[in-house]
C-alpha cells in the first residue's frame, strides 16, 4: 500500500515538473519571436532586437579633455548594413571631436583657466517605424567660460538600407510635414514650460524651418522632437522634449 501511494505521488511531481518545463520553454520561445509590442496607432511592429557595445574617443592634456562616448549598435540580418551605420556614427562621432579641436584650442592661449572640454553620452531610440535613432548628449566647455554649453545630435538610421536620413525622408514628398510640426510642437512646448515660458521665444524657435527640427525621430510612443538649450527658452530650462502623436501626423507620415 504504501509503495503504490509513494508511486502515485512520484508520479505526479514527474507531470508537474514536465508541465512546469513546458511552460517554461513556451515563454522562451515566446520572447524570442513575439516582435517588440508598438501602440495600435499606425506605427509598425518591429522584430529588430539592437544591442550595442560602448567606444570612446579619449583624450587628456595641459589644455584639453576629451571624452566622447558612442554606441557601436549589433544585431541587425545583414551584416553590411550594421557595418554602414556603425561607420556612420564613429565618423559623427569623430567630427564632433574634429570641430571641438577647431573651435576651441586654436584660439585658447596656454593661460586660460580651465580646460577645453568636451563629453558625450549616448541613448538608443527604436527601431520603431523602420528606423533606430543614435542620441548623442554631448556637453561642451570652452576655457574661461561661465558653463558648459549641452546640445543634443541625433543620427537616425533606416534599419533595411542602414542609410542616414533627414527630417524629410520620414515624410511625404510635398506634405504640410513642416506646418503640423510646428503648430504642434508649439502647442506642447508652450504647455510644457506653463508660466515659465516665453511666447516670442518659444514662436521663433517652433518656426516651420527643418533648422528648428534637427533632432526629431520616431520611437515606439510618438515622434519625438528635442530642442536644445536657448532655442524655446533660456539656458536655465536645458533641452524641451515633446513627444507628437502619430495620430496626429499620419496624413504626412510615410
Amino acid at each position: 500500500m504504501n509503495t503504490s501511494n509513494h508511486t502515485v505521488r512520484t508520479s505526479i511531481a514527474l507531470v508537474v515538473v514536465a508541465l512546469f518545463l513546458v511552460a517554461v520553454i513556451f515563454l522562451l520561445k515566446r520572447d524570442v519571436q513575439e516582435p517588440i509590442a508598438t501602440p495600435s496607432d499606425g506605427t509598425q511592429s518591429e522584430t529588430v532586437t539592437i544591442t550595442d557595445e560602448r567606444a570612446v574617443i579619449a583624450k587628456e592634456d595641459a589644455l584639453s579633455s576629451i571624452a566622447v562616448a558612442y554606441p557601436r549598435l549589433k544585431g541587425f540580418a545583414n551584416g553590411a548594413v550594421e557595418e554602414k551605420i556603425n561607420t556612420t556614427i564613429k565618423t559623427e562621432a569623430q567630427s564632433l571631436v574634429g570641430s571641438f579641436l577647431a573651435n576651441y584650442l586654436e584660439d585658447t592661449p596656454p593661460d586660460a583657466p580651465g580646460k577645453n572640454t568636451i563629453s558625450s553620452e549616448y541613448k538608443i531610440a527604436g527601431p520603431a517605424r523602420g528606423y533606430v535613432t543614435v542620441l548623442l548628449n554631448v556637453s561642451e566647455f570652452a576655457s574661461g567660460a561661465a558653463h558648459p554649453n549641452p546640445y543634443t545630435v541625433s543620427l537616425t538610421f533606416n534599419v533595411a538600407t542602414g542609410e542616414k536620413v533627414v527630417l524629410a525622408d520620414f515624410f511625404k514628398p510635398a506634405s504640410a510635414y513642416l506646418n503640423i510640426l510646428s503648430s504642434q510642437s508649439r502647442a506642447m512646448v508652450m504647455a510644457k514650460l506653463g508660466d515659465d515660458g516665453d511666447a516670442e521665444w518659444i514662436t521663433t524657435g517652433t518656426q516651420a524651418d527643418e533648422l528648428n527640427f534637427q533632432v526629431a525621430y520616431p520611437d515606439i510612443d510618438g515622434f519625438h522632437v528635442i530642442f536644445n538649450a536657448y532655442q524655446v527658452a533660456p539656458y536655465v530650462v536645458g533641452a524641451t522634449e515633446i513627444i507628437i502623436p502619430y495620430a496626429v501626423l499620419e496624413a504626412v507620415l510615410k
